[in-house]
């Protein structure tokens, strides 16, 4: 998830919409093992194998490794950073293309631009990358799932932070979502979403700002996100 791309006209063809997700993300700088980086999903739809299911305000996902998926080439994006950097997109064969980036700070506003050359149409539009947060409660992975499990942070003054339980097995992926705004401080998955996920998960957290962009048959969210960080030497969730 290595073919030609597809154009915008090939990709038209059927008028079918599509989504995908174009990610600028970073440890931040209290984790400077963890390098910034753009990710390209395009598009995330096909991989959607189960009709999504909502608990408690947290949506359960299970995602395919599907065989049979559409290839776009995202074309060339440009990402306003200090200096902005160009990248081609492929997204083949995986679907998924990730690159090095560079660093970006809180409250920056990162212009995002897509040429249009590829499979998506001309896009342009900015982000602010949000404030970066600590977590500051017992911090469990895998997520114990029979009771409410919550986890509270500090410095969440902007944006929204994901509370993420994933579980995998040969390229099939169950996942738990659940959405929290950052200025709350605190976050709880509930026992009963917990149980109707039904694994033993792994728990991811991060915190980011997003932008989406509706051009012809696209939906295109352009997100910038930060790991979450505790305060010990291990600052680094995922």
């Amino acid at each position: 998830m290595r073919s030609t791309a597809s154009r915008l006209d090939d990709a038209a063809v059927d008028g079918a919409p599509h989504h995908g997700t174009i990610e600028l993300y970073s440890g931040g700088t209290e984790v400077p093992a963890m390098k910034p980086s753009v990710i390209f999903e395009l598009p995330d739809d096909p991989f959607i194998c189960a009709t999504d299911v909502t608990i408690d305000g947290c949506r359960i996902r299970k995602l395919c490794n599907e065989s049979g998926a559409p290839q776009f080439g995202g074309g060339s994006l440009t990402v306003g950073t200090t200096p902005p950097i160009t990248i081609e997109s492929t997204v083949t064969p995986h679907n998924a293309d990730w690159h090095d980036a560079v660093a970006f700070d809180e409250g920056q506003a990162i212009p995002m631009s897509i040429d249009g050359a590829g499979s998506l149409p001309p896009m342009t539009t900015s982000v602010v990358a949000p404030s970066q947060i600590t977590i500051t409660s017992r911090f469990d992975t895998p997520v114990p799932p029979m009771t409410d499990y919550t986890l509270t942070w500090t410095g969440g003054t902007t944006g929204v932070v994901d509370l993420e339980v994933s579980y995998g097995t040969d390229g099939d992926f169950m996942l738990l979502s659940c959405r929290f705004q950052a200025a709350s401080g605190q976050g709880t998955i509930t026992a009963a979403a917990l149980a109707a996920y039904g694994f033993d998960g792994l728990l991811g957290v991060s915190v980011s700002d997003v932008t989406t962009e509706e051009v012809a048959n696209w939906v295109v969210d352009f997100v910038v996100s930060f790991d979450s960080l505790t305060p010990g030497t291990f600052d680094l969730l995922y």
